[in-house]
């Protein structure tokens, strides 16, 4: 249980909250909307061909504002995989 004291915080019963580090399968997943979006501009700068009515450099855009949380579903699924498994006191599982 934490207590809130001023500027800084208490626990009790000595357990202290450890950040994980997030894995590099969920970080390239996160940076797969990222790069297309913004790097492969020069792949993609023309309006022609028309895409569903749309500029392709518009459809582009909108086609990996749709994808991202896809991605980010996809990264929090592999984060939260191994949560599940409850962990032993030498750090394996059970």
């Amino acid at each position: 249980m934490l207590l809130q004291s001023g500027a800084h915080m208490e626990q009790r019963n000595d357990q202290r909250f450890h950040a994980k580090r997030p894995s590099l399968g969920s970080i390239l997943l996160g940076l797969i909307p990222f790069t297309a979006a913004c790097f492969s501009v020069s792949l993609w700068d023309r309006v022609h061909p028309l895409v569903l009515g749309l500029p392709f450099n518009f459809f582009w855009l909108i086609l990996w504002l749709l994808l991202t949380p896809l991605c980010m579903w996809g990264a929090y699924r592999l984060e939260t995989r191994g949560a599940s498994e409850p962990q032993r006191k030498n750090g394996g599982t059970l």
